[in-house]
């Protein structure tokens, strides 16, 4: 992942599997509750790009979440 943060904007950008769907979250501190701001879906490219308005906001965290779907698992 890699960030960029202006006084008024955090932009993100991440490598994803190519048709994943990836969520990301943001809460006030990292014990408080997780509120999910919106999904990306991973193109044929995988990479994802968002910018967030941060207002005045000084403090925010931020999370990724995804359930990776159609994974093949080996057999042993």
């Amino acid at each position: 992942i890699s960030a960029a943060v202006t006084p008024s904007q955090l932009s993100l950008e991440w490598d994803g599997i190519p048709g994943q769907t990836y969520y990301l979250e943001e809460a006030d501190s990292l014990t408080g509750a997780w509120t999910r701001l919106r999904g990306y879906y991973a193109g044929s490219e995988g990479v994802i790009q968002s910018d967030i308005n941060t207002g005045t906001v000084t403090s925010k965290f931020y999370r990724l979440q995804t359930t990776i779907t159609n994974s093949v698992v080996p057999y042993k």
